[in-house]
């Protein structure tokens, strides 16, 4: 063995007659090689003499010293070649290292660098979600973000979904929601509906006046009988009909009029 002889150190490989340090990107983990080795993609170099694997949000190709920040709304595996997009229900901003769940009232559908507001006429009472809920019949959402949806006011209904208001019922029909008597307000329905996890307190449609009733201004929550005197033949009336001439109607919630019996008149309306 030549005694002037020296073998290259790691980190180093053998160019045009003597020993230099292996190039950005590259290394060498071992003495008395003529080349360096480019590290593998998903690494970078340390040191010259090894390569480490790229942190999780960053990549990297093959060769390369340093890795790379995956772009807002993207990420990555430790010691990962390229990044990928974020699920849906997930962002990545620039200062952040991984997707992080979007937090109820907005959504992201995937590979965005930020979770948006669930628009008006829409909700998400979950985080994590890639989407938000259209507002049911019978309810809406009056404002951005939103965690839930309010059914209709008293006396109010909304047909079809994504509602951002309610509207008040017509003349001749009315809010039939409290018939049955199992609640009194539209908060305490509501507050139930919470508790057992469902929608039912909304009203999509306002219904009309039975015959021998009336509904006589908009918004109602009732039906009104047509007092004696009066009536009311179809459904969905706005007022009563004063019984003519010559008849008579004895009782309230009248559908028809009578004529008068034999031997007896009446020539006063609404008698």
């Amino acid at each position: 063995k030549d005694p002037k002889c020296t073998l290259c150190q790691k980190g180093k490989s053998w160019k045009g007659g003597t020993c230099e340090d292996c190039d950005a990107g590259h290394f060498q983990d071992e003495a008395g090689q003529f080349d360096c080795k480019p590290c593998a993609a998903g690494t970078y170099e340390v040191n010259l003499r090894s390569c480490k694997p790229c942190d999780k949000g960053t990549f990297s190709g093959a060769g390369s010293a340093t890795c790379l920040t995956c772009i807002p709304g993207k990420t990555s595996n430790p010691g990962a070649p390229n990044c990928f997009d974020c699920e849906a229900g997930r962002s990545r901003n620039a200062d952040q290292a991984e997707c992080e769940p979007c937090v109820a009232g907005k959504q992201s559908k995937g590979g965005e660098p930020s979770c948006t507001e669930c628009l008006k006429g829409r909700y998400q009472p979950d985080s994590d979600k890639g989407f938000c809920r259209l507002a049911d019949p019978g309810y809406f959402v009056k404002e951005k973000g939103q965690t839930k949806q309010e059914p209709c006011a008293q006396g109010e209904f909304s047909s079809g979904s994504s509602n951002t208001r309610c509207t008040k019922c017509e003349r001749g029909k009315y809010d039939n929601r409290f018939e049955s008597n199992d609640y009194t307000t539209i908060a305490q329905c509501d507050e139930n509906d919470r508790s057992a996890k469902k929608d039912k307190c909304g009203l999509n449609t306002c219904k009309s006046a039975n015959a021998g009733h009336y509904v006589p201004n908009p918004g109602a929550s009732e039906q009104l009988e047509c007092e004696a005197g009066t009536y009311a033949p179809n459904r969905g009336s706005s007022e009563c009909l004063e019984a003519a001439a010559g008849y008579y109607v004895e009782n309230t919630g009248a559908t028809e009029q009578k004529s008068c019996p034999k031997g007896r008149y009446s020539n006063t309306p609404g008698a």
